[in-house]
Formats: C-alpha cells, sequence, structure tokens
C-alpha cells in the first residue's frame, strides 16, 4: 500500500452528566454537542498534516493507506490499531489549551502530537517512520509556513503572475503574485479565502488567465471569476 493521508481526529466523549443513553439519544447527543467541534478540529489540525502529506515522498507500506491520530485527554491504549488499513493511535491531547492557542502555538503543538504518534508507530514495529519524521523537521524549519504555488507562471509582456496557496489553521487563503522579468515579486493580490481544507480550496483552481495588460483572472471549476490587477510601471 502507499501511505497517502495523516488526519488528526477528535472522537466523540459525551460531556456533563453521564446517565446511560439510548443508541438513538446517543446520536442526537454526538450531532448536538460533538459534531461541529470535531470537524473544527479537523479543519484546525488539516494545515499541517497536508504540509507533511506534501513533503514526504512516496512511502511504501505493507498495510497501512493512512494514519489516524486519535486526540483524547487519557490515551487508554498504547499500540497502533489497523483497521483495513488504518493505523489508528492515540496521543494525549489538551483540547481546551488548543482552542485558546494562537494559529502559530496550534501549528507547534499539531507537529509535537504527531512525532508522538510515530513514536507509537515506530514502537509497534508497524513501518519506517523516517521520513515521516524528516518532514515534521522540514516544517519546523520552514517555521511551519504552509504555502505553495499552484501550477506554472503564466507570462505576459513585462510580468509573470502565479496562484500561490497560504494554508492556515483558521482558512486557506488564495493570492495571485506577481513578478518582473527577473523574477522578483511586485506586488501579492489576495482572490479568495474558504476553508482550510483541500475539498474546500481546490474548486477555485480552475484557470488563471491574463484578460489585460497586468490584469489575470482565475476561473473557479464552477465558472466562478476572481479578478487582480497590477500596473506595471517599468520600461519598455
Amino acid at each position: 500500500m502507499i501511505l497517502k493521508e495523516i488526519e488528526m481526529d477528535l472522537p466523540y466523549v459525551r460531556e456533563g452528566v453521564q446517565e446511560l443513553l439510548s443508541e438513538a439519544d446517543t446520536q442526537l447527543d454526538y450531532a448536538t454537542n460533538w459534531k461541529e467541534k470535531r470537524r473544527k478540529f479537523q479543519l484546525s489540525t488539516r494545515c499541517m498534516t497536508a504540509m507533511i502529506e506534501r513533503i514526504i515522498p512516496r512511502i511504501v507500506t505493507k498495510d497501512c493507506w493512512k494514519i489516524l491520530i486519535e486526540c483524547v485527554e487519557r490515551p487508554f491504549r498504547n499500540e497502533a490499531i489497523n483497521l483495513l488499513g488504518v493505523y489508528c493511535v492515540q496521543v494525549p491531547f489538551d483540547i481546551k489549551c488548543f482552542w485558546e492557542m494562537r494559529s502559530q502555538e496550534k501549528k507547534a503543538y499539531t507537529i509535537r502530537k504527531i512525532r508522538e504518534a510515530l513514536v507509537t508507530i515506530a514502537q509497534n514495529d508497524c513501518f519506517d517512520v523516517t521520513e515521516i519524521a524528516l518532514a515534521c523537521d522540514e516544517v519546523v524549519k520552514n517555521d511551519y509556513v504552509n504555502e505553495w504555488y499552484w501550477k506554472k507562471p503564466i507570462k505576459s509582456k513585462h510580468l509573470s503572475a502565479q496562484v500561490k496557496v497560504s494554508h492556515e489553521p483558521e482558512g486557506a487563503h488564495l493570492y495571485v503574485v506577481f513578478r518582473d522579468d527577473l523574477n522578483n515579486v511586485q506586488e501579492e493580490k489576495h482572490l479568495v479565502s474558504d476553508l482550510p481544507d483541500e475539498r474546500a480550496y481546490s474548486k477555485y483552481l480552475g484557470k488563471l488567465e491574463w484578460i489585460s495588460d497586468g490584469t489575470v483572472k482565475l476561473t473557479a471549476k464552477s465558472g466562478e471569476c476572481f479578478v487582480a490587477a497590477y500596473e506595471y510601471h517599468g520600461g519598455e
């Protein structure tokens, strides 16, 4: 198998009085009190897991295509469990503290917990996690900045333009970056923002094109358009 995904998860925990609930009431409690919190957590940590996935090389494993890191207050197991190719690992996680952290702190805490999960996987002799650990090192080296460019630049007479994706815990932001003939950045213009998840922002990555001197248009897959312009002051 090929390792394709790393995900942080916030398993369901009932809050408040712990009386027994029927299956229907449990489902209602989850939908009312936990589902949104779980989704928010997955989005807030996706910035770092996506960056690691982009950095690591192709990793071939015997029986794992995904690592699922369950973030719990008190882990009740210290082994990695394989469920249909998904290695489930538990790590201790202070969720209340996490919500109060600033963006940079959330990134650092997420990477720290991923490292702890890798230790468990390695101790259970599941597969070699060296490349993932090196990717974590690279994330730290880059000061947790998850930015990347979509496709190659498109060129006009004096400028080039390229879409930059900036992925943060709170959201993903798309910019167009204008460069001169010497590849110096002249200006960045914000195009659109969405949830910090590839499934949310990838819908905007349709086609980038020049529509006039200094003006580009990003056409989303839906046909929606976003325009950005830069006034060129260089020589002919």
